[in-house]
């Protein structure tokens, strides 16, 4: 493989990775907007800061069993 092509890869798989975590920050975004109506700028952007694949998998299992808007930003 020549070096172009191992820029070419690398840059898809950070795009992958990229796409998938904005697509999680919209799920939990989603899930708190369902669950408790408008979600407020500031957790909105604290939410899209974080990379963390894990993490963001945690916070929207969290986003669903949330008792409260309160609760889940506790749990950021």
């Amino acid at each position: 493989m020549t070096i172009a092509e191992r820029l070419i890869t690398k840059g898809r798989q950070e795009g992958r990775q990229e796409g998938r975590q904005e697509g999680r920050q919209e799920d939990i975004l989603e899930a708190l907007q369902i669950r408790f109506g408008t979600v407020p700028a500031g957790l909105q952007d604290a939410v899209r800061e974080l990379k963390d694949e894990a993490r963001l998998r945690a916070l929207h299992r969290n986003a669903i069993q949330a008792t409260s808007i309160e609760d889940f930003t506790r749990s950021l």
